[in-house]
């Protein structure tokens, strides 16, 4: 009588991987026994792909790189430098250019400080305050800023300055060529109050 063998399902399948590792993945040329599955497995499949991906991906990687350092470049000679000089500015409107030549001109100073008039009932700021001129003689009248604030002179009944007004420095020019009383005032500050009296020749 011959022992009984008790049939073994994980024990079969044990043999059947054995097998497959013996025929699929031991080389022609091996000789001895066979070795190990890890062994054939690393000799022959993993190094040899790992060679020829570790070669793609660093190409790969390398392009990357540089494009990166391109875009960088640009970005920093070409693009920035743009930006900065399209930067929004504040613009101011100049007030029409009037030559005066010798005394054909009449002065009013904006006075220094003249920021501070702000009572309407004590004008100030203006100097002189009341101008008269003669109609061919020195009827254009110059307004100079010489205080640190910006001021306009804003005529009731006739064309001024635009707003933003006069800048520190600054100068605005008027030709009047009627005859009559013309008054004119700051629209930042209420107390600077003036008068151009213009006379026919």
């Amino acid at each position: 009588m011959f022992p009984s063998v008790k049939y073994s399902p994980r024990r079969a399948q044990r043999r059947r991987h054995l097998t497959f590792v013996s025929q699929w993945e031991r080389p022609a040329d091996a000789v001895g026994p066979a070795k190990p599955y890890s062994q054939y497995s690393s000799r022959h499949s993993t190094i040899r792909l790992s060679s020829k991906s570790t070669t793609a991906v660093g190409f790969v990687i390398a392009v990357l790189i540089v494009g990166a350092i391109g875009s960088i470049a640009y970005y920093q000679f070409e693009v920035a430098p743009s930006q900065n000089n399209t930067s929004s500015t504040t613009t101011t409107t100049s007030p029409p250019a009037v030559t005066c030549k010798g005394t054909n001109c009449a002065y009013v100073n904006i006075t220094a400080g003249a920021s501070g008039c702000t009572n309407p009932s004590s004008p100030c700021g203006f100097d002189p305050a009341t101008l008269t001129v003669v109609i061919g003689v020195n009827n254009t009248v110059m307004w100079t800023n010489q205080d640190q604030a910006v001021h306009t002179v804003t005529g009731s009944n006739w064309g001024s300055s635009e707003a933003p007004g006069i800048s520190p420095g600054g100068n605005f020019t008027y030709t009047f060529a009627t005859a009559g009383s013309y008054q004119y005032h700051c629209i930042y500050h209420s107390g600077m109050i003036g008068t151009v009296v213009v006379k026919n020749s």
